[in-house]
């Protein structure tokens, strides 16, 4: 027997904080759609069942569209069960919808669906001392499903206490709340967060996907098995050697990469650079915005001047710069940035791009 453990879908998710709107409406359309790509998954690493440990949607107020799709795609999907634990985001949004018969859902209190192997138990909401009402198997495989925060102890607000698993005969806890998948194991049980299957934003980022289950011959396994059709990536290109534009866009080509041109990229320049120099951050949108899926450009690079070569200077200069340092009223990073612009200007170049 073969289980999909799964997790923080966030099905309908607005998408809206780093996307513009045509971008955010063609990524919703994705992760709805991904949802079908992780039956089809399912099907050809030989799962029957696929247990979701909450979030599958992103509030509680669903579109139709979403809705439909979702429930569609469970229903045409006839051998297969889906266990299905609501989370905190969506709670019960699909409470009073008429359900396909292959997906059963976890109440608020503990909840059992069995199979001539396992053992499947979960509830909604966590409560202080709940592992004390869980009745395991004594027979078969348990697997436990929660979703929440792991803690030191159980309580209402969403915690897990992990420890207070041993003894309970659990063979697999199954959660939920964690987008990035981890795994520990405690008096002989896995401990997994699955993570989201497919990342949102760039607090999500590297290889996404899913916990399979193999029960076989009375043994357990379970691993991570890669998912996401596009993973985030929040890059940093180091450019305190550049002394030019050109140096600048070398340092972004080399810190992106070998990247995937499908996946989300967040490229942030870094670094303090030896000289005042100009860079082309329009140029640079443009040519890696066309070779990725979507692009971001940051700048938090700041240029180190030598002021001290013109400080004492009987020059233009050399009086511009003291009296932005003597003046107390600036920051020294505002400091840094006027000296860079005057220079700049003094040079007789009025470009309006500085690396600051």
């Amino acid at each position: 027997m073969r289980i999909v453990h799964t997790s923080d879908l966030h099905i309908d998710s607005a998408l809206t904080s780093n996307l513009s709107e045509p971008k955010a409406s063609e990524r919703r359309h994705e992760l709805l759609y991904n949802f079908e790509r992780l039956i089809n998954r399912a099907r050809e690493v030989g799962a029957s069942i696929i247990v979701i440990a909450g979030d599958l949607f992103d509030t509680q107020r669903i579109s139709k569209r979403a809705k439909d799709t979702v429930l569609a795609a469970i229903e045409r999907a006839r051998d297969i069960a889906f266990l299905y634990l609501p989370g905190n985001h969506e709670a019960y949004a699909l409470l009073g919808e008429c359900l396909p018969t292959n997906i059963h859902v976890f109440g608020k209190d503990w909840t059992y669906f069995e199979t001539e192997e396992v053992l499947f138990a979960g509830r909604s909401e966590c409560a202080a001392g709940m592992f004390n009402g869980y009745a395991p198997s004594e027979t078969k495989l348990n697997v436990v499903v929660l979703h929440g925060e792991e803690a030191q102890s159980s309580d209402k607000d969403g915690k897990i206490g992990i420890k207070e698993i041993e003894g309970k005969g659990i063979n697999y806890l199954a959660l939920g709340h964690y987008h990035k998948y981890s795994k520990k194991i405690i008096d002989g049980c896995s401990v997994v967060y699955s993570g989201t299957p497919e990342g949102r934003g760039f607090d999500e980022t590297g290889d996404k996907g899913f916990s399979l289950i193999e029960y076989k011959d009375g043994a357990l396994r379970d691993g991570f098995v890669s998912f996401a059709k596009r993973k985030m990536h929040d890059i940093k290109a180091d450019v305190s050697q550049a002394q030019s534009t050109y140096d600048v866009e070398i340092a972004a080509e080399d810190a992106l990469d070998g990247i995937d041109p499908r996946d989300m990229v967040r490229l942030t320049l870094v670094g303090k650079c030896g000289s005042v120099i100009t860079k082309n951050l329009d140029g640079l949108a443009r040519k890696f915005g066309d070779t990725f899926y979507y692009f971001e450009l940051r700048d938090e690079s700041r240029t180190s001047v030598a002021s001290e070569k013109y400080m004492y200077d009987k020059s233009l200069k050399g009086e511009f710069i003291r009296l932005v340092s003597e003046d107390d009223s600036l920051s020294e990073e505002e400091k840094e940035k006027i000296i860079n612009t005057g220079l700049y200007a003094l040079e007789g170049d009025v470009g309006e791009e500085l690396l600051i």
